[in-house]
């Protein structure tokens, strides 16, 4: 049960560290990261960025992906 709780308090610094870092960037090719919230009757964590209006980047990805594998067969 210890090892459970450290690996909790570990995955909620390690979450804490990230959002530090997404705070402090600031380009017009990265997504702006605006917080964060509890999120969910547990409680759990999540970030609040802004809206991508083309959709996620997997969605870009998976898009891309598509458009390669075409072009190549």
């Amino acid at each position: 049960m210890i090892l459970v709780e450290l690996y909790l308090i570990l995955q909620i610094a390690d979450f804490w560290k990230e959002a530090q870092i997404l705070s402090s960037l600031h380009h017009p090719n990265v997504v702006s990261f605006y917080g964060v919230v509890r999120d969910g009757p547990d409680g759990s964590l999540a970030t609040v960025n802004e809206f991508m209006i083309n959709g996620s980047l997997k969605q870009f990805l998976r898009k891309k992906d598509r458009y390669l594998y075409d072009l190549m067969n």
